[in-house]
């Protein structure tokens, strides 16, 4: 069940995330963590649209290229803090390397291979 508080977007990466990985990769007591990185990621996808929609006749207006310059910062620092989220959590592509995974499986009750 998602944190309380998410948005319909950040409920689907939520949902997202814990069909991806392994069964009991995420545990209860980590669910602020995930809804933190459920948050991060949606923002920096929002941010990354607005930057997309950025017409680059903008920048000759007044204030153009700060607001742009504002974006790109809000989006670098909305991506940061998912990386790191998802360090956290365990999430990566690096968390689930083949061969760290069996030292993972021989050290705790908790993961499961993904192909299992």
């Amino acid at each position: 069940m998602p944190a309380e508080g998410l948005s319909e977007a950040e409920v689907a990466v939520w949902m997202d995330v814990l069909a991806a990985m392994p069964k009991g990769w995420i545990r209860p007591e980590n669910a602020e963590q995930l809804a933190a990185y459920a948050r991060h990621a949606v923002s920096a996808r929002d941010l990354s649209k607005l930057i997309a929609e950025f017409k680059p006749d903008w920048l000759k207006e007044s204030g153009g290229l700060e607001r742009y310059d504002r974006l790109l910062k809000m989006r670098e620092r909305e991506s940061r803090s998912a990386l790191a989220a998802a360090r956290s959590l365990r999430i990566t592509v690096q968390s689930l390397d083949p061969k760290t995974a069996g030292r993972k499986a021989a050290n705790g009750p908790h993961f499961r291979p993904p192909w299992e």
